[in-house]
């Protein structure tokens, strides 16, 4: 095959090697090279497409090629072959019970056929027909080695009568100089930068523990701290000692929500099972990957990793119920006082703090992503996924509308999407809680009425288009296309997923309004247990006949699009519910345990970390992953928990803490400017290495309210007033 090409290409076809050395063991290399080939591995009628050879045999390749002593070495690529769409594997293997192995090896389900029509025309993207590894020289391109492939497989189909690649997409990786970290200059920056931080938190600890510690002891007027100039404070921000001691802490106040630790914890523990299967899934690295998606959804209790999606709605749900919670307080102190709820700043705090709260940490942990850890590892899987998928994104994370903004070029971080919605729901979230304190029956009217057009907006979009009621993996793996879609017209949107975050409002507002522990006669308390659970399960397990056979009726398909997610919201509000007022028993016993304290706290970081943790664990495996009992993936999930809450730590006392601390000395100096403009007397702040001690609520009515509503984890350390 002839084709155009670049002087800087042409070293592919000139690293011919000289055959006049008389020692014939110097040309091994060409076993070896043959030895790194790709071969043809058990499983393929079942769906193995991973032909990927030896990587590490192909990198330890370094051959003498001519006189001059000048050499080329191995250079390992990964090809893969995606077919038509009328070739879709999901379809032409998938589609039939896979006890029923006649039907894989059927070749007219295989092949295409010549007719020309829309199907021959698009290429299937979700899974290649042939992953294969080929070792070339490294002076090689991708384009060289696509076109080598081209003449092959082009060659084959002449020979057969019938097209079957649509595209081959080649990947390769050498140890050339622009592979290395050494030579790659965004990565050094950052590298640079994170030592940076290790010497603030290394000087911050030493002066913390060596210096301030034992002055502070001593102080008896508690001026030390307000002596202290600027440079010493950002210093202590950065303190391993007091940081790490307030993220550790686990000490339970009286009157505290004790069952939100729990809560958050567990449903970030769902999120990281869901995210350990569909990580292995979507990395393409299983050799049994058909067979395993098909039989998976066929057991009942693989439904609570299938419907891992609902834990996404914990959060939600917890973030509107903390945001009315403390807001409610806000407005009742604000209104003792003569204030106006209306402030300017206060709503502007409101605001200007969750953007800080959120982004800093949120964007180190994307540029780290894109930069660093592409370096991290190597193999034949490796490919830097979100490197090439916030080339043109990347800005609309950060005002977080990339749940609305370029999702059909590309996603950057994909997960991420869940902050997009909760800070559009923290936006709007004003005009609810207004409504709810000055009026409650209209706020609460408003607030169903909210609920009930996402939901029917949910069902029409449903219906119209013929998606699934729920994101959820069945053993019709043809619907995996559906999904494609569905992903960016409902999985993403806040008009669908916006009624946890709701009822989480209502259900806030009602533990305020429970100023005293409420009276419930006890067959209401049993009977709001016995709902709550059978809401719950219901919403895990009632599609498990739709996912076992990929059918569902209309009635069944409404009803669940309809309640689904709602039953489970309010399974969890009443649990919440209970627990605040009472009523808990053990249940708040095990989610108020003292251990999920430090959990909680960094629990967001590690929601951030735990997908790129995955992603280079699963790409990093030099052979491909055989899936074989559920135990397996346990184990690995429960790596996964350890790593990404490890990891979490390290990110909340670098990064996430200290820009918080930093943060509230400037909102203290902001305040006490504006507090003297209106010559009130500003209010008595301790400030410790940028933390703030304020245990007493009416002393920061202002900045407390403002500050704990935008986080999780705010009012689960705060002493709430006593209750009589």
């Amino acid at each position: 095959m002839d084709y155009t090409r670049s002087n800087e290409r042409s070293g592919c076809t000139n690293c011919t090697c000289e055959f006049h050395m008389r020692n014939h063991q110097n040309h091994r290399w060409i076993f070896n090279v043959l030895d790194a080939m790709g071969k043809v591995p058990a499983g393929i009628l079942s769906g193995n497409n991973l032909w990927i050879g030896s990587w590490s045999a192909c990198r330890r390749i370094s051959v003498i090629k001519n006189r001059q002593q000048q050499k080329w070495s191995g250079q390992y690529c990964l090809a893969s072959f995606q077919p038509y769409s009328s070739a879709d594997p999901f379809k032409n293997i998938a589609s039939s019970p896979i006890k029923n192995s006649n039907v894989h090896c059927s070749s007219s389900n295989i092949w295409p056929s010549n007719e020309t029509n829309d199907e021959n025309d698009r290429c299937f993207t979700l899974i290649p027909l042939l992953n294969y590894g080929i070792c070339t020289p490294d002076s090689c391109t991708n384009y060289d080695v696509k076109k080598i492939f081209e003449l092959v497989y082009k060659s084959a189909e002449s020979a057969i009568g019938r097209q079957i690649v649509c595209n081959v997409d080649i990947i390769c990786r050498n140890n050339l100089p622009h592979f290395q970290l050494s030579h790659d200059s965004s990565s050094l920056i950052v590298l640079f930068f994170v030592l940076f931080v290790l010497v603030l938190m290394l000087f911050g600890t030493l002066y913390d523990y060596l210096v301030y510690q034992t002055e502070l002891k001593n102080d008896e007027d508690e001026m030390y701290n307000k002596k202290q100039n600027w440079f010493l404070k950002v210093l202590l921000a950065f303190s391993i000692y007091t940081n790490g001691r307030n993220i550790l802490r686990t000490e339970k106040r009286s009157n505290q929500i004790h069952c939100l630790h729990g809560t958050r914890v567990l449903s970030m523990f769902w999120i990281i099972l869901g995210h350990s299967y569909y990580y292995i899934i979507s990395s393409l690295t299983v050799d049994n990957l058909l067979p395993a998606m098909i039989a998976f959804p066929q057991k009942i209790f693989n439904l609570i990793i299938v419907q891992a999606p609902l834990a996404v709605d914990s959060f939600f749900y917890l973030s509107g119920m903390l945001t009315s919670y403390l807001f409610m307080r806000k407005f009742e102190a604000e209104a003792a006082k003569g204030r106006s709820i209306y402030s300017l700043d206060m709503w502007s705090l409101f605001y200007i703090h969750r953007y800080i709260r959120l982004t800093p940490i949120y964007l180190m942990i994307m540029v780290l992503d894109v930069t660093l850890f592409t370096h991290f590892s190597d193999g034949p899987f490796w490919r830097p996924i979100e490197a090439n998928y916030c080339r043109k994104s990347w800005w609309t994370n950060l005002i977080y509308m990339n749940n609305f903004l370029l999702q059909d070029v590309e996603v950057c971080m994909g997960w991420t999407w869940y902050m997009a919605n909760d800070m559009q729901f923290h936006i709007f979230s004003p005009v609810l809680l207004i409504l709810l304190y000055r009026n409650q029956l209209v706020g609460i009217i408003i607030a169903l009425s909210l609920i009930t057009v996402s939901s029917l907006a949910h069902l029409f979009i449903i219906l119209a288009n013929n998606y699934p009621p729920a994101p959820i993996l069945t053993a019709k793996l043809q619907l995996v296309q559906d999904l494609s879609t569905y992903w960016p017209d409902v999985y993403v949107k806040p008009y669908i997923r916006c009624n946890p975050y709701i009822i989480g409002i209502l259900v806030g507002y009602a533990v305020y309004k429970c100023t005293l522990r409420p009276t419930f006669p006890r067959w209401k308390v049993v009977a709001g247990w016995m709902l709550s659970t059978v809401l719950g399960l219901l919403a895990v397990f009632g599609l498990y006949n739709y996912a076992r056979t990929g059918d569902i009726s209309d009635p069944a398909r409404i009803i669940y699009a309809l309640f689904g997610r709602n039953a489970y919201a309010l399974s969890l509000a009443w649990i919440t519910f209970a627990c605040a007022t009472g009523y808990g028993g053990a249940v708040n016993n095990i989610l108020g345990w003292r251990a999920w304290i430090p959990l909680s706290r960094i629990t967001f970081c590690a929601y951030l970390i735990h997908p790129i943790l995955l992603q280079i664990y699963y790409l990093s495996r030099p052979h491909a992953f055989h899936f074989t009992t559920v135990y397996q993936m346990l184990y690995q999930f429960a790596i996964a928990v350890a790593m990404a809450y490890f990891t979490g730590l390290f990110l909340s006392l670098a990064f996430e803490v200290p820009v918080s601390n930093l943060e509230t000395l400037l909102i203290d100096k902001i305040m006490e400017k504006i507090k003297a403009h209106r010559r009130r007397k500003p209010p008595r702040v301790k400030v410790q290495f940028g933390v703030v001690n304020n245990d007493d609520v009416d002393e920061m009515v202002l900045k407390e309210a403002v500050i704990e509503s935008c986080t999780a984890d705010a009012v689960l350390n705060k002493k709430q007033p006593t209750r009589s």
